[in-house]
């Protein structure tokens, strides 16, 4: 009887071993998948010196490119108006993702808009926003003022003039450019 539940037990551990492993493997996949669809958009724009219009063609919602050279920070910029929040869980082709892709507000107006709001995930380990977090260090925001932003009608080479981070109920990182 003893040994029955001895076996009982470790067949309980390894199943619940296994029900908490799954999760973690298929998130580490779909982060696999991702940082490599990334590095193809990245690629495409910085290294072959493509315009935006490539992205545009193979997703519509792009609406442009960010970019602050130093950082990790690079990538493309969506927008929609009838979904607005729908980029903060879902990557470049549209499939669920944790990271989400950098998405702008939909007050905003690319033509129109002296001031341009991009929400992100500030993500630990200097993915996503959380690259912003370098900007503490004032040696570092001296260094690393130039912010591009490109579209499919033009490049906007934007000064950083000041980066403070708030804490309300969640921690929003902001950044204020000038031309």
């Amino acid at each position: 009887m003893k040994r029955i539940i001895k076996i009982s037990l470790i067949l309980l551990l390894v199943g619940m071993a296994v029900i908490a492993v799954v999760p973690f493997l298929k998130e580490k996949r779909a982060e696999r998948k991702y940082e490599n669809e990334l590095k193809k958009i990245q690629e495409s724009v910085i290294e072959k010196k493509s315009d935006v219009n490539v992205l545009v063609k193979k997703n519509k919602d792009c609406i442009g490119y960010v970019q602050i050279p130093g950082t990790t920070i690079s990538y493309p910029v969506m927008q929609t108006k009838d979904n607005p929040d729908f980029y903060l869980n879902h990557d470049f082709s549209r499939n669920y993702s944790f990271y989400g892709t950098p998405y702008l507000s939909t007050y905003c107006d690319v033509e129109k808009s002296d001031n341009l709001i991009i929400y992100g995930h500030n993500i630990n380990g200097g993915k996503m926003f959380g690259a912003l977090e370098q900007y503490k260090d004032k040696e570092f925001f001296n260094k690393h003022r130039k912010i591009y932003f490109t579209t499919d009608k033009k490049r906007a080479d934007r000064a950083l003039v000041l980066s403070f981070q708030t804490v309300l109920q969640l921690s929003l990182q902001v950044i204020a450019m000038t031309t």
